[in-house]
This record gives C-alpha cells, structure tokens and sequence, in this order.
C-alpha cells in the first residue's frame, strides 16, 4: 500500500515539475517576442525554445520574423530581460549577399541557389536594414563564406563567362566562394530546405549533402574570385 502512494506521490510531482518547465518555456517565447518585437518593430515568431545551460542567466531560442518566415535566427536572452543577443540583422544582411550575387547570376539558363553566412557568428548587430556598404564598414575584417548552386546544362565557358561577375556589388567584402554544380534539381531544393529549416549551415551535415557536387572553393576579395579562367573550366567540365 505504502509503495503504491509513494508512486502516486511520485507521479503527481512529475506531471506538476512537467507543467512548470512547460509554463516557463511559455513565459520565456513570450519575452523573446516581445523583446524582438521592441528592437525591430516587426512581429517575430518564437519558433522553438532550445533551452537553458546549468548556472547560465540566460535561455537560447529560434525564432523567425513574419515578413522572413524562411529565415531562422537564434537569440540568447536573459531570464530578467535586461539583455539579450541575436541573429536577426545578420541573417538579414547575409541575405542582401546572397541576393547580389543570385541577381548577377540571373542569366544562368537554370536554376541558381546562394546562401551566404558570416564566418564570425558572434557580431554586436542590430539593425536589420543595415546595407551590404554599411556592414562591410562596420564589421571590418569579418570574412563571408558564400555557397553558390548551379543547376544548369550550359557548357564551362558559358557558365565561366556569366559567374565572372557574380561578386559585382560585393567590391568591400571578403571571404570564400564555394561552387556546387548539378544537373539535378532536387540537390539544390533539398539544400534550399535545408538552409531555410536551420539556424546555420552544420559542417558535418552540408558536407553529407553536398560533398560530391563541390566543384571548388577559392578565396574572394575586391569582387573578384581567386580562380583563373583555365582553372575554373577545367573543374567545371568535370560536371557539365
């Protein structure tokens, strides 16, 4: 008899800690709304609580802006609210990036995905309308990995000749480019969903996805790639 209350008791103390946890996590997506909502002006959905680490102030969710329901973001805030980080302005300026570039690829007869992120993740930003000029100045000496997916049955030299000038626009930047190529598009959708259903870009799993697509990765700067013409058909032939 002593056993079964004892199990009652046990279980009733469970289920009442389960509904505290569950109305902190509730109070916690709520600030973080509310608090991303105040910095931006923008009505924000708190995606995901992620949690809290042992003796930390602070909790981690993801969230999402409802004009940019594809562009997930982390944010670290503390538990009284008085301070907080997040990933918001630079998703938003690493989208601008990817953007040029995809537009100065538009004559791609394919399909073209980019997706850009910045090589530091920890950056004090927090204007999300921040031009590509004006995060360049800023943020000095941050570098930007941009991955580019061609989806195309254009021959090397017409590919070469219309990524040539895919970096017009990001003369202030520098960093990497990595080029994927395939002929099937559902490679690059499923790194579209990929992209669009993650916070960042996870080494060990883009790998998995993308590894034999890579055509090449060089270094960028002054808008121009660090690949000569002869370089960049020879790998490129080897897909196409």
């Amino acid at each position: 008899m002593k056993k079964i209350l004892l199990a009652g008791v046990l279980i009733i103390m469970s289920l009442t800690l389960a509904s505290c946890l569950d109305d902190y996590k509730n109070e916690c997506m709520e600030q973080a709304k509310r608090l991303l909502s105040e910095r931006y002006h923008e009505e924000f959905v708190v995606k995901d609580y992620i949690g809290q680490q042992a003796f930390d102030s602070y909790y981690t969710v993801h969230a999402f802006s409802e004009k940019y329901p594809d562009m997930l973001f982390s944010a670290s805030i503390e538990q009284d609210g008085s301070g907080f980080s997040d990933g918001y302005a630079l998703k938003r300026v690493c989208k601008k990036i990817s953007d040029t570039v995809a537009l100065n690829m538009d004559s791609v007869d394919g399909y073209v995905y980019v997706i850009s992120e910045s090589m530091i993740d920890e950056l004090c930003l927090d204007n999300a309308d921040i031009s590509i000029e004006e995060f360049a100045q800023e943020m000095a000496g941050n570098r930007i990995s941009i991955s580019v997916f061609v989806c195309t049955e254009e021959d090397s030299q017409s590919l070469y000749t219309k990524c040539e000038g895919m970096l017009k626009g990001l003369e202030n930047l520098a960093g990497t480019v990595s080029l994927y190529v395939s002929s099937d598009e559902k490679l690059i959708e499923k790194v579209q969903e990929y992209a669009e259903t993650n916070v960042s870009v996870r080494y060990e799993d883009f790998k998995e996805l993308t590894e034999s697509y890579q055509v090449f990765r060089v270094e960028f700067e002054q808008g121009k790639m660090q690949i000569t013409k002869e370089e960049f058909i020879m790998k490129t032939g080897k897909y196409l």
